[in-house]
């Protein structure tokens, strides 16, 4: 449901050089509800892979920022979405 998932960072995708910290903040970025935005530039954190491997921006930018405000309409101020740490996989 939105603002709560686990995060999985797969093995195949580390081992081509994407970035692990990029790769979280993406996935977090899902379960805030925001679709990936493909292709586009490294300064749209839900790019992802389409930025390349030397992308490193773990940050959304002023648009996906806004989006997640309104997909929570303020709730977010003040906590943390529920948030469980996954495992690599292959």
């Amino acid at each position: 449901t939105l603002g709560n998932g686990t995060v999985y960072i797969g093995r195949q995708a580390v081992d081509q050089g994407y970035n692990t910290i990029r790769i979280s903040a993406h996935e977090l970025g899902h379960i805030l509800g925001l679709p990936d935005r493909k292709p586009g530039p490294c300064s749209s954190l839900m790019s992802g892979s389409s930025a390349g491997t030397s992308c490193t921006n773990p940050y959304p930018n002023a648009a996906e920022k806004a989006e997640v405000e309104g997909n929570f309409g303020g709730e977010l101020a003040g906590r943390a979405p529920a948030v469980r740490a996954g495992v690599i996989v292959d």
